[in-house]
């Protein structure tokens, strides 16, 4: 797996003068007697014979510049953002008061959360481009894989025993038949407005 060998560099220069130093084999899954993949330690009689045969693919510097690019893809010529520079265009959307609270609350999920380095990366590079008035918290999500699942579960377990229209539901969702019907315009026009209630929740207002 990609988060087994891949890693996020602090410091992508010396880590270029040095890549002969990150070489590494990784042995690949056959799904027979290996099913996922793993490091290849040549110093394990044990293993080097278990998986004679099996196919190994070297890595040196794709371990480390792959994972650059998504801190900065015009590296390759992508025009997106990287994502420090996604998140900072994210938080600059919100009203200040707002700010406050979302800059103290950002949760990294998905598979390449997993990266060594990640977290501290965007940790770093958030502290040198945010306003420095701003709070700055980054967590890693206990289970960054199925964090966003697990988060809709919890909303439609209800396990709370309220009813959705306790909290109006429906003004914060664009179900398929709506988007089919209005397209864009009800997301913008049901998303597009911030205000924090009396309990400092985030809502969203519908015009």
């Amino acid at each position: 797996c990609k988060e087994d060998v891949c890693f996020v560099s602090t410091d992508f220069q010396e880590d270029m003068k040095n890549w002969r130093a990150k070489r590494l084999d990784y042995l690949l899954p056959d799904f027979v007697t290996l099913m996922r993949g793993e490091i290849f330690n040549p110093k394990s009689s044990t293993l080097s014979q278990k998986h004679l045969n099996t196919q190994k693919l070297s890595l040196s510097v794709e371990r480390f510049a792959l994972t650059e690019l998504l801190f900065n893809p015009s590296d390759v010529e992508i025009g997106q953002m990287g994502i420090v520079e996604a998140i900072n265009n994210c938080l600059s959307k919100f009203p200040k008061e707002i700010q406050l609270l979302m800059s103290a609350n950002i949760v990294l999920i998905g598979g390449n959360s997993l990266f060594a380095g990640y977290l501290e990366r965007i940790l770093t590079d958030l502290r040198c481009s945010v306003d420095e008035t701003l709070p700055l918290e980054v967590l890693l999500a206990p289970n960054p894989i199925a964090h966003a699942w697990n988060c809709a579960n919890n909303i439609f377990s209800n396990k709370s025993g309220e009813s959705f229209d306790t909290w109006n539901f429906s003004s914060k969702t664009v179900t398929r038949t709506e988007y089919e019907e209005n397209g864009l315009n009800i997301c913008q026009k049901r998303f597009n407005n911030y205000w924090l209630d009396e309990n400092n929740i985030l809502n969203i207002q519908e015009d």
